[in-house]
């Protein structure tokens, strides 16, 4: 029976935000006369299948791209060539778009995206995605009816699916929605007497896991419990482990050292499981919410227990509790997500002698390459009076190398709290090199923002990506995955610092340039 799928309105959600206080009918080929570009040469690899979408954009204009991004699972650019991963870019003919790709894996997760009209309103953001992130499976063929609109401050989506595998697609788009639109009557968790905490089960998840059971056998296996486990760590994230910090921070985190034991043994005891639900280990090694879960699950468990998120912690937390692919996986979301660390270095040597998974393994390849120690990928860019401007030109000089775009808060907060102070400290310093290298494509934007005067100042070495934006081989190269991002370099261009917490203020990175001298 030809199923019929009701239109879901959608809010696309900044899917990067902050956890608590550490803590977003087919068309054919010849109806569709647009071309496909692909970023990363992915018919090199042995090829398992292809999976194929299309799409009719009603608000297209024609000269509007659309850019289908395929990723590891472990977080968005993870900067290296494999499988699945590429980018790929469509320009449509009469709002139809289409891309057919070769894929190595049996499934993985798609974005869609196009470049921003609005910028001011949204914080900068000079690209939009135009749907939640898909769960795709080999020899998927679906057309999908979007509209989308774009307003200042937020864009709307109304999709329809049909094709071969397209049920998924909407059985995700449903429960999302669903989930989206509960509201929980009480959201604090269940502590007893005991400290014992309810919550298996949250509330908010009923309805969209009833539903998903409801229309099962529509489903494949696989893909039935990827959307399940996909609801259930949503869930178990955004209402755990924010509320069991707040009771932590209110009830216990003051209280006697008889109490605190006796909290932080029930709370070990309890999520010291693997929390599998009874999904399997492919379900979970499917699931994105899996690893977010798990990540703020051992950095809570760090905060409890000793009252420090610290990315050491975490890692042996980790190590101990987890097994397997799902161990290494989780491992590396850790590295490629703890937002400024002190120095991953040692946990990446360590994770050097633990992680077997294959992906893993070269997502950490590539991490080890650009960590301190090794050279900074050589670049040359232009600066502001069109000049070209060579990175090899700052040898025999200390350089720090910052990243912005227009519109970036946490960009402009690190220039004004930290780097105009440092620059003007060491002004007459010859042998200190400020270089603010700005992403924005458009180079009306870069200028505004070097004179605006809140994100970087004149006297600094101000370059530009070409126009490239953020697909500058530069970010690839050298795994920069957002902004504010900060390098220090020696003399000889080797990376002393990478992003590190020292360098996010005044007295660390005064002590760290002194350090490099």
């Amino acid at each position: 029976m030809k199923a019929r799928f009701k239109k879901i309105v959608l809010k696309n959600r900044n899917r990067n935000s902050k956890f608590h206080s550490l803590i977003s009918a087919v068309l054919t080929l010849l109806l569709l006369p647009c071309f496909v570009v692909a970023r990363n040469a992915i018919e090199k690899h042995p090829v398992k299948g292809y999976i194929t979408i299309n799409i009719q954009y009603k608000e297209a204009k024609p000269s509007d791209t659309i850019t289908l991004i395929i990723d590891e699972i472990l977080n968005g650019g993870s900067g290296i060539d494999h499988d699945n991963l590429g980018s790929y870019k469509s320009t449509g003919h009469n709002g139809s778009f289409h891309f057919r790709v070769p894929v190595q894996q049996a499934c993985g997760y798609f974005d869609l995206q196009k470049a921003r009209t609005f910028t001011k309103g949204i914080g900068g953001a000079l690209v939009m995605t135009l749907m939640n992130t898909c769960f795709w499976e080999v020899g998927d063929h679906i057309l999908i009816h979007l509209s989308h609109k774009e307003a200042p401050v937020q864009t709307y989506s109304t999709c329809s699916f049909s094709g071969k595998g397209a049920y998924k697609y909407q059985m995700d788009y449903l429960t999302d929605s669903i989930l989206n639109a509960t509201v929980v009557n009480n959201t604090r968790p269940a502590f007893d007497n005991t400290f014992r905490y309810f919550d298996y089960y949250p509330d908010k998840s009923k309805k969209a896991l009833d539903l998903l059971e409801q229309n099962r056998k529509r489903l494949s296996n696989l893909s039935y419990r990827v959307l399940k486990a996909n609801i259930i760590y949503r869930t178990s994230r955004d209402s755990r482990f924010i509320e069991v910090l707040n009771f932590y921070d209110q009830f216990i985190k003051n209280a006697s050292p008889e109490i605190k034991e006796r909290f932080r043994k029930r709370l070990n005891e309890q999520f010291a499981k693997n929390d599998m639900y009874g999904l399997g280990e492919t379900a979970l090694l499917n699931s994105r919410r899996f690893f977010q879960y798990s990540f703020y699950k051992f950095r809570t468990l760090s905060i409890i227990n000793y009252d420090h998120d610290d990315e050491q912690l975490v890692f042996n937390l980790m190590k101990q509790q987890l097994r397997g692919r799902i161990r290494d996986k989780e491992l590396i979301f850790l590295l490629l997500n703890y937002e400024h660390s002190s120095d991953l270095t040692q946990l990446y040597k360590e994770a050097h002698y633990i992680v077997r998974d294959g992906i893993s393994s070269k997502i950490l390849n590539h991490l080890i390459q650009s960590a301190p120690g090794n050279y900074f990928t050589d670049f040359t860019l232009r600066d502001t009076t069109g000049k070209m401007v060579s990175s090899s030109e700052f040898r025999g000089r200390v350089v720090l190398i910052d990243f912005w775009f227009r519109g970036c808060g946490a960009c402009s907060g690190l220039y004004q709290n930290t780097l105009k102070e440092t620059e003007h400290a060491y002004k007459e310093d010859k042998d200190v090199v400020f270089v603010s290298i700005n992403c924005d494509p458009i180079k009306r934007l870069w200028l505004v923002g070097i004179n605006e005067g809140i994100y970087t100042s004149s006297d600094a070495i101000n370059l530009n990506t070409n126009g490239l934006g953020w697909n500058h081989p530069l970010f690839k190269s050298n795994h920069i995955p957002g902004f504010p991002f900060v390098v220090l370099l020696d003399k000889k261009g080797i990376i002393k610092y990478l992003n590190s917490a020292d360098l996010y203020n005044y007295k660390g990175l005064k002590a760290a340039i002194e350090s490099v001298e």
